[in-house]
């Protein structure tokens, strides 16, 4: 059966996002950096998350929902930057 001329192939990369929604992730990507870069981070068990850093292991962050821009800050600057696959549940 050939697709329908609407449907793209099935191997078709996807479209790449416009214009405006990379603006808005850039935006929202500064704004997160600079709040973030202002933030004061005390740990309580921080040796262990340096561990499972150092250790690559796949790892779930968990959060409470009215933490996002604290949770979003740290995973990438602290997580993601340093190749951490990880993944993030969100209550």
């Amino acid at each position: 059966m050939a697709p329908s001329p609407a449907e793209p192939p099935p191997n078709a990369a996807p479209e790449p996002p416009p214009l405006s929604a990379r603006l808005a992730a850039s935006a929202v990507y500064l704004v997160i950096a600079l709040l973030g870069s202002t933030l004061r981070l005390r740990w309580s068990g921080g040796e262990r998350f340096r561990e499972v850093v150092r250790s690559r292991r796949p790892t779930i962050f968990i959060a409470w929902h009215h933490q996002l821009f604290l949770v979003s800050w740290l995973i990438w600057s602290k997580a993601v930057l340093r190749g951490l696959p990880l993944v993030v549940l969100i209550s």
